[in-house]
């Protein structure tokens, strides 16, 4: 194997690597851009630097790919959501949620 093979073989290494890095940046701006339109989500996803939002969409895109493959069984038994928790659940959540706009003796305030 001569010098010339290596060279033309290292070029076109080099056109791969940069095909390769060219698809994954166009593949995290099309997750980013999908996961900015998420109400909840996307103003944070703005404003954060091009790191951290790549790091951001590329965990959120692989947590909705392991969450879509549960079972509705595996789904329950991971998160104990019988009957009784989400009714102890809602119990506990929702008067923190409303906590500023009860007064003092625990009634609605307009």
């Amino acid at each position: 194997m001569g010098i010339r093979s290596k060279m033309t073989e290292s070029a076109s290494m080099n056109e791969v690597t940069s095909f390769v890095e060219n698809e994954r940046q166009a593949h995290v701006s099309r997750l980013i851009e999908k996961w900015a339109r998420v109400p909840e989500i996307g103003s944070g996803i703005r404003a954060m630097d091009d790191r951290r939002a790549t790091n951001l969409a590329i965990l959120l895109e692989s947590q909705t790919r392991y969450m879509s493959r549960l079972s509705e069984a595996q789904y329950s038994s991971a998160f104990a959501s019988t009957p009784e928790n989400m009714i102890r659940l809602v119990r506990l959540a929702y008067p923190n949620s409303i906590r500023d706009k009860l007064n003092n003796k625990g009634l609605l305030v307009a």
